[in-house]
């Protein structure tokens, strides 16, 4: 059978209107929906999707580029340090940061299980697969339902 894909949008240098949730938070669900999934006699790949490439290298260090996809193979636009991508004046990549924006957002919207914070992005992948609505856990969202694989809070 074809692997189940967990779809991963970690917001870093972007979010200013609320906490950011770092990768340490998406790590334990992250095991866990691994863990499921291994039990159940499937394999999972993780796409990842994140304006942060502090986010990224976190991510893939734990978990390997065997079982993480990026975009482009990771060879997208990303902010190192604090200074969102966005955040640049310059215009000659303004269209590459669109089109690699929205291609995270259809991609995301195919997977399995989404993991999210507030998100324009990961919001519009859920409009764009309305499964997802209940196959997705958003972090910024208190007393939400868990998942019967997820650890207690």
């Amino acid at each position: 059978s074809p692997p189940r894909v967990l779809g991963v949008h970690m917001r870093g240098t972007d979010k200013f209107l609320s906490s950011k949730v770092g990768p340490d938070a998406y790590f334990p669900l992250i095991d866990a929906f691994l863990n499921e999934t291994a039990a159940n006699g499937q394999c999972v790949v993780i796409f990842l999707a994140t304006d942060d490439m502090s986010y990224a290298n976190q991510t893939m260090a734990r978990y390997g580029a065997q079982r993480v996809a990026q975009q482009a193979g990771g060879e997208v636009l990303r902010a190192q340090g604090s200074a969102a991508i966005w955040q640049s004046s310059g215009t000659s990549d303004a269209h590459s940061k669109g089109v690699q924006v929205l291609l995270d957002t259809l991609l995301l919207a195919k997977c399995d299980f989404l993991l999210k914070s507030a998100s324009a992005v990961s919001e519009f992948a859920i409009y764009l697969n309305p499964a997802l609505v209940n196959s997705s856990y958003d972090f910024s969202l208190p007393d939400q339902p868990r998942q019967s694989w997820m650890p207690d809070a």
